[in-house]
């Protein structure tokens, strides 16, 4: 902005300081510069969704939604007694590991069925049903570590949708082990291992797989 004789740049009018990193080129000839053009502009990569979502409290940009759901994933982490200790990459996504971005796409579809409860409830919870998973389904065909396989993750979150209710309905809001673990028990035994895997990367058909083992298990 031009004002009179002075010259006014929008930096002195901010009231904090901040530095910005600037890389400057010289004496490059009409060529270089046109391919360096070129160059920022086609080849530039996003940074990771996962590095973004991790950041984000930093930058304090994060919405209710999402401070919840990056509590739950920390306590998923830290906590030595979780199902998942050891299994998640919260920056980048890693072979064999849970990335935040598909923790956070598995479970936003479950955050409003915990009403006003805390994330460490929520933890709790979520938690009890991993483990009564794994030990009432994946541990009866050998498949332990397809918990920690993003597809079929996201496939055992879905499902919860299905047995939540079930528990509720018998034990009373009582969401322990136990509990999950005697409808899990009998989707394990209902199920064949090649359902369990699913195709490609979708997780329907996963979910689909496990809510007919379900089925299956009911007799009057």
């Amino acid at each position: 902005m031009i004002d009179g004789q002075h010259r006014v740049y929008g930096f002195t009018l901010a009231n904090t300081a901040f530095r910005v990193p600037v890389v400057v080129y010289a004496g490059l000839s009409r060529r270089d510069e046109t391919r360096l053009f070129i160059d920022i502009n086609s080849k530039q990569k996003g940074v990771p969704a996962e590095l973004l979502l991790d950041i984000k409290k930093l930058a304090e940009y994060e919405k209710n939604e999402d401070e919840l759901l990056r509590e739950i994933y920390d306590s998923f982490m830290e906590d030595t007694a979780s199902s998942l200790y050891g299994r998640l990459s919260p920056a980048s996504k890693a072979a064999g590991k849970i990335s935040r971005s598909v923790f956070n796409a598995s479970l936003k579809p479950l955050i409003k069925i915990f009403g006003d409860k805390s994330s460490s409830e929520i933890y709790q919870i979520m938690n009890a049903y991993f483990v009564a998973f794994k030990e009432g389904v994946l541990a009866k065909h050998k498949e332990d570590k397809l918990l920690f396989n993003s597809v079929f993750f996201r496939a055992t979150c879905s499902f919860f949708l299905l047995i939540a209710p079930k528990v509720k309905d018998r034990f009373g809001a009582i969401y322990s082990t136990d509990n999950f673990y005697f409808f899990l028990e009998q989707v394990g035994g209902n199920i064949r291992p090649s359902k369990l895997k699913g195709t490609g990367t979708a997780y329907k058909p996963i979910v689909a797989n496990l809510e007919e083992a379900l089925k299956g298990s009911f007799s009057l």
